[in-house]
């Protein structure tokens, strides 16, 4: 059951988009946790069914959003010959061994699309766009609280892709979209069959100080209906206190946010209950957090 890289920084963007667009857009603004606006106001589907995806999330709630989709990923062919590639990360382990992990150098492009029914507001997009090439946030990949890669971010050509001329059949929307292309890399361990936990950061790139968000994933090794538990591999305890709202994704039939409501640690693992009812107890999934910073 291993989580994947790749679905972090699907997470780590769709933070992104919405710490750099969201206020232009007023999608910072709606009602909602932090977390709950960036899942109505940034979804991850391609074009051609954005519109009807985000219309079932908030109905009319407000016009403007965002949606993006991973176009392709392929292996780095420049990025392969790096010595990162050739020998992996060696990291000590608690026991005082040392753990070789192997990094595969990756590119990951996204197509990002800007819907108005204003199209000044998506003007203002543009420029703000424009600006972040110059102001590159940076990413930091860890994994399990150890091994730590920083992909860059590359920007593309912008282009117009508006609804305008079938407005009467699908309603009148400007849309434009932008690129973004992530060097990613996929880590793994030799003596480790379960990713334990990613972290995927995306900091101001003027102040590496100041981070936007945090996506926290981890594989889940156990559940249960009945008490409504997960369990999760390693001392994760003080990554998560009651009360916090977490996912559940990638799973069989638990999809779905859920309150915590205790933590402990079990031997060496964490369990976690939930004030909700777990309905299928296959193990499969994993647990994604969301830390936005509000400053």
């Amino acid at each position: 059951m291993a989580v994947s890289f790749i679905k972090g920084y699907d997470d780590t963007l769709k933070a992104a988009l919405y710490a750099r667009f969201g206020g232009i857009l007023g999608i910072s603004s709606g009602i909602g946790t932090t977390a709950e606006k960036i899942n109505k106001g940034v979804v991850q589907m391609p074009k051609e069914v954005a519109l009807r995806e985000v219309s079932e999330k908030r109905a009319s709630d407000f016009l403007e959003f965002m949606s993006f989709y991973r176009s392709y990923a392929k292996p780095s062919t420049e990025r392969r010959r790096t010595y990162v590639s050739h020998t992996g990360l060696l990291v000590p382990a608690e026991n005082g061994t040392v753990k070789r992990v192997k990094a595969q150098s990756i590119d990951i492009t996204y197509d990002v699309w800007f819907w108005s029914k204003n199209l000044d507001l998506i003007y203002q997009c543009i420029e703000s766009y424009i600006l972040w090439q110059y102001e590159t946030p940076a990413i930091s990949l860890v994994y399990d609280d150890l091994y730590e890669l920083n992909p860059h971010i590359h920007f593309g050509e912008i282009v117009d892709e508006s609804t305008v001329a079938s407005q009467f059949d699908t309603g009148r929307y400007f849309v434009y979209r932008m690129p973004v292309v992530l060097d990613g890399w996929v880590l793994k361990s030799s003596d480790v069959g379960i990713i334990h936990k990613i972290i995927c950061t995306l900091y101001d790139g003027d102040n590496e100080d100041r981070f936007f968000s945090k996506t926290l994933i981890y594989g889940i090794t156990d559940v249960s209906t009945i008490d409504n538990s997960v369990l999760l591999p390693g001392d994760r305890v003080a990554d998560f206190e009651v009360g916090d709202r977490v996912s559940i994704v990638d799973s069989t039939a638990n999809d779905g946010v859920y309150t915590v409501f205790d933590v402990e640690l079990i031997e060496d693992d964490t369990l976690i209950k939930f004030s909700e009812l777990l309905v299928d107890d296959t193990v499969d999934g994993s647990i994604k957090k969301l830390v936005v910073n509000s400053e």
